[in-house]
């Protein structure tokens, strides 16, 4: 007569307690929408970063759509927190840019793994220096001794 089938208590064979919605007492039902939920929402951590990207023409800069620190794309990958733009170098190369990931664009929310190069901290510094972007730019100062340096 009805629609739904009748339970007195919850469809698990083993479970006595009563039923609510969908023929499951409380404590099944519950499990049954969080492994419903999980199922639909699972992603794979490549589908996830690459969710995160605004990709356009392969020479251009990649940006990265998450969350930033200090202008710089950051997400957890592979069990640590990790700059975004050394993970992409990870997806496209297979991996990791060692010591660390430099931009060639000087964009630091780029991801595009085209853009960003192995390389030590001096390279980057070196790179600072090269690109103008250093604090004193060029300018005379002087150290704690009184003389000046470039």
């Amino acid at each position: 007569m009805g629609r739904f089938k009748v339970f007195e208590k919850c469809s698990i064979p083993e479970c006595d307690k009563p039923y609510r919605a969908t023929g499951f007492c409380q404590m099944h039902r519950s499990r049954w929408l969080r492994a419903l939920n999980g199922a639909q929402q699972r992603k794979s951590p490549e589908q996830r970063f690459w969710s995160r990207v605004e990709k356009r023409d392969p020479t251009e800069c990649w940006l990265w759509q998450g969350s930033l620190t200090h202008g710089y794309g950051r997400l957890s990958f592979a069990g640590r927190r990790r700059p975004a733009h050394c993970v992409a170098y990870f997806l496209h190369y297979g991996s990791w840019p060692e010591p660390l990931g430099r931009h060639v664009c000087d964009n630091p929310q780029c991801v595009n793994p085209l853009h960003v190069l192995p390389g030590t901290h001096q390279d980057n510094m070196d790179d600072r220096t090269r690109r103008g972007r250093n604090r004193l730019c060029g300018r005379r100062s002087r150290n704690k001794q009184g003389r000046y340096f470039l």
